[in-house]
């Protein structure tokens, strides 16, 4: 028999699976989690889980598991608080000293004056 390594198939769409696949002589199985939900039949989504591993060797021919999900949908970019204007260009946001602070400093200067 003939040995094959196994594809990393994450992010792969249920086409590009397939198509990955035959290439190593591999067959293809999906899991859809997200069965009875609207939709869930029609192989939409991305693949994060397969039955092997990675540059696993498997015997060709072999049926890959694969499980797909559906993509989020994009987020959107946070608007920056009128907080974020005051950090300067490496991101750090001057604030005032706490009273701690304070007690530490006021403490050191009269060490140093006596």
């Amino acid at each position: 028999m003939l040995n094959t390594k196994v594809p990393d198939l994450t992010g792969k769409n249920a086409l590009e699976c397939i198509e990955t696949l035959k290439d190593y002589s591999l067959n293809c199985k999906f899991e859809l989690p997200d069965a009875g939900t609207e939709g869930a039949d029609d192989y939409a989504g991305v693949c994060v889980l397969q039955s092997q591993e990675p540059n696993s060797e498997v015997l060709a021919g072999e049926i890959i598991e694969v499980t797909l999900v559906k993509e989020d949908a994009p987020t959107a970019t946070p608007t920056p608080s009128p907080e974020d204007d005051q950090a300067s260009e490496d991101g750090v946001v001057a604030t005032a000293p706490t009273d701690e602070t304070q007690e530490s400093t006021e403490g050191e200067e009269q060490q140093t004056e006596g």
